[in-house]
């Protein structure tokens, strides 16, 4: 999926490039690979969990779409910070994702929080935060889950086009 960003990344304006400092070490030769092989990964173990009915398979396809949140997380950070000359970047489907579930859950509206993952009838990982709580003892009522994001693959699909619209103007 990211094989063009990595192809534009390489394309950039010398000046440009200087600007971003992360450019400068051995992260983002590596970065766009890693997110392929975490979104294969995952996409991959929903698949067979789906089959074989796995709870260890869900498990890994979630470890890997936490980390492919993360990582994209850091690219983001990486650049657009230190004032840096290509401009805003802002993929609010990662942002969501890595502030709702994986940075700070706690900070979910309503009380107690109940973020988790959840898998769609579309095979896509989704955050849902939209569970409701079964009377005082406290007993989520997860039957009609309320996904607050349009998945994994969707998020990552505006992340890799917001990411090649960045680079594509430096060119």
């Amino acid at each position: 999926m990211f094989e063009r960003s990595l192809e534009l990344l390489q394309q950039l304006e010398p000046s440009v490039r200087k600007s971003i400092p992360a450019l400068h070490n051995w992260e983002f030769s590596r970065r766009p690979r890693q997110l392929d092989y975490l979104l294969d990964q995952a996409r991959t173990r929903v698949t067979e969990a789906q089959v074989r009915d796995t709870e260890a398979l869900l498990e890994q396809a979630i470890t890997y779409a936490e980390c492919f949140y993360l990582i994209a997380w850091r690219v983001k950070v990486a650049l657009t910070e230190n004032g840096n000359r290509l401009g805003s970047f802002d993929p609010k489907g990662i942002l969501q994702v890595r502030n709702w579930l994986i940075e700070h859950p706690e900070r979910h509206e309503g009380s107690p929080p109940l973020p988790s993952w959840a898998f769609g009838p579309d095979g896509d990982i989704h955050l849902s935060l939209g569970a409701q709580w079964k009377g005082a003892a406290g007993i989520p009522d997860t039957s009609q889950p309320t996904y607050r994001d349009p998945g994994l693959q969707t998020n990552a699909r505006e992340f890799r086009i917001k990411l090649e619209a960045l680079f594509s103007r430096h060119l």
